[in-house]
């Protein structure tokens, strides 16, 4: 609600007598635009005023425009140094944000156990965030000793308090039975309840909940509605999911071009699975115009990442010349990465190169190495690969194991 002319006037007044309150107040009309004219550096002055007073409130808020630069230099250590002085006027807003600088070393050396200690007295002192957070040093052992228990009880207090990022984490703890016997439904109610508030994260698990049929009935429509929420606020891999949605057309009419679109915004926020499919559809021209340049960009993407599936069709590409310069040793280096990982695919073509001595040297031993581990994971081919192997007539012959090279993978 904006703030009357009348109150402005009333309250500009008192900060000019020197009130810290009131010149604390005026600061975060200024720094919202409400009821006067956004103002930066305004707000910067009346926080500074205030702040020189020991107003903690001020003091937190002047600290907050030194972190983001705003009416002043960025400056995390000055930062720092007004959370501190607010943190020792008792603001647990201040505390919390020490408990950050200290996890991810703004303005500060990184010091977990301190990270942990001013989480804690922020969580003491009622901050739902800081109990969120304190969860989550339980949870991973960030300056406290690892405790699955710990982390559920401080999640659940700041649940109370309706923190949405706590519900979605009593949803994990639910989901993979940390703290507390495994229950999906319940898992799926906490969810539902993060997910009410709009909070992406439990929109897309639960999405996936509804999509598995995981604690509540399989529904892909409701699926695509939850991966489409969580999706369009930035998260990539709902993102990635609504995008495989649109492409398959599982609860949603299906679109090859719609799909292109999400894996792309995904894709570049670095999702190796969306990076993948994008080059998929790059090489197949599947929703966009065929392109293997950018196919070999966005394999190389998620083959850098370890994505098994795209560095076998990293290695496709180069066995064929499909985007860069042809080359089997280039080939072979990809299949092999793909292969250690258990990529079927890959641990075939690695069989077949060593048969037929492409990229390689000619070796048996280690075709029928490669080839019999793709075997026994049903890969037909590769059983029919090594019985010609076995054959040294037919090698002999000039008779050369057929790869998986004539193109890239589809989506299926």
């Amino acid at each position: 609600m904006a703030v009357s002319a009348k109150k402005i006037s009333a309250c500009r007044a008192l900060a000019e007598s020197g009130d810290p309150e009131a010149q604390k107040t005026l600061g975060t009309y200024y720094a919202e635009g409400n009821g006067v004219e956004h103002n930066d550096a305004e707000a910067v002055h009346w926080f500074r005023a205030a702040a020189k007073q020991n107003n903690a409130e001020a003091q937190y808020y002047l600290g907050l425009c030194s972190m983001n630069g705003k009416g002043l230099p960025l400056d995390e250590a000055e930062g720092v140094k007004w959370f501190r002085a607010a943190a020792k006027n008792g603001s647990s807003q201040a505390r919390r944000m020490l408990g950050i600088c200290y996890l991810n070393g703004y303005g500060v050396s990184v010091d977990l156990t301190k990270a942990a200690k001013y989480f804690n007295e922020a969580a003491e002192q009622g901050d739902s965030e800081a109990q969120s957070n304190m969860g989550l040093c339980y949870s991973y052992g960030y300056g406290v000793a690892q405790d699955d228990a710990q982390a559920l009880k401080w999640f659940r207090a700041a649940a109370k308090q309706n923190n949405a990022e706590a519900q979605n984490n009593i949803g994990i703890c639910y989901q993979m039975g940390e703290g507390v016997a495994r229950d999906i439904r319940e898992a799926a109610k906490w969810f539902a309840k993060s997910a009410d508030q709009g909070y992406p994260p439990a929109l897309f698990n639960l999405g996936v909940c509804y999509a598995n049929g995981e604690g509540v009935a399989q529904d892909t429509t409701q699926a695509v509605r939850c991966f489409r929420a969580s999706a369009e606020q930035g998260h990539a891999a709902a993102q990635y999911n609504l995008g495989f949605c649109l492409f398959c057309g599982d609860g949603a009419e299906q679109s090859n071009e719609e799909a292109v679109s999400w894996f792309l915004r995904a894709a570049k926020q670095g999702e190796a699975a969306a990076q993948r499919l994008l080059a998929i559809c790059y090489s197949n021209g599947e929703g966009v115009k065929r392109d293997v340049d950018k196919a070999v960009f966005w394999f190389r993407k998620a083959a850098n990442q370890g994505d098994p599936a795209a560095q076998f069709n990293l290695g496709v590409c180069y066995a064929n010349g499909q985007g860069v310069k042809l080359n089997e040793v280039m080939a072979v280096r990809w299949y092999r990465r793909a292969a250690l990982q258990g990529n079927s695919d890959a641990q075939y073509n690695l069989g077949v190169c060593y048969a037929n001595g492409q990229g390689v040297k000619p070796n048996d031993a280690e075709a029928r190495r490669w080839l019999s581990r793709a075997a026994l994971q049903g890969d037909r081919k590769a059983v029919g690969a090594l019985k010609l192997l076995s054959s040294k007539a037919s090698r002999e012959e000039g008779d050369l194991i057929d790869s998986s090279d004539e193109g890239v993978e589809t989506i299926d």
